[in-house]
């Protein structure tokens, strides 16, 4: 938490056994072996006297030097070779979320507890697969969305795929995610 070098953090939590379990990761580790000093230890009156870019302190805000984050993109685990194609700005946040509305949809409906029109609750299935994530899917799609056509992507013909277009065009991801889940 006190390392110099770091400038990004993340953080998440979970209910886990009746437990509030809140995680948070830094972009560099303080606690490696290589690491000598968490920072540099100043005198009286030094206090952010060696921020950068300049070595003073015109980026000093209440004590701490204002850097820009470096960025450096996760490697996803649910599908490693993202990076490598289109699908960069897919993060396995966004994959889980996808993953686990669409399961929740279909649970809902596996249940009887879907809504229908004619009946008002639609019929249990009798055998409702749960979905996993399918990385060449993934793969598929961005292909098709690299020119933002606008419309839905033409893939294979035994696929399909849910399409939906929302303003404004800058919600962010989960919002928008949720939006396109939306069931009226």
């Amino acid at each position: 938490m006190a390392y110099y070098k770091t400038n990004g953090i993340g953080c998440s939590y979970n209910w886990c056994t009746g437990k509030l379990s809140l995680v948070c990761l830094y972009n560099h580790d303080g606690a490696a072996t290589a690491v000598k000093n968490l920072y540099t230890k100043g005198g009286a009156g030094d206090t952010c006297a060696k921020c950068e870019p300049n070595k003073n302190q015109e980026n000093c805000v209440n004590g701490l030097c204002q850097v820009p984050l470096s960025y450096g993109p996760t490697t996803p685990t649910i599908c490693p070779n993202a990076l490598s194609n289109n699908a960069v700005w897919v993060t396995d946040d966004l994959r889980t979320i996808a993953l686990d509305m669409h399961n929740y949809y279909r649970r809902l409906l596996a249940t009887g507890w879907a809504k229908d029109k004619q009946t008002v609750y639609a019929k249990t299935a009798a055998a409702m697969p749960e979905l996993t994530y399918d990385c060449d899917l993934e793969l598929e799609i961005m292909n098709g969305l690299i020119d933002c056509p606008g419309k839905p992507v033409a893939t294979r013909k035994s696929l399909a795929n849910n399409y939906k277009v929302f303003k404004p065009y800058n919600t962010p991801t989960e919002e928008a995610l949720q939006k396109v889940m939306d069931i009226p």
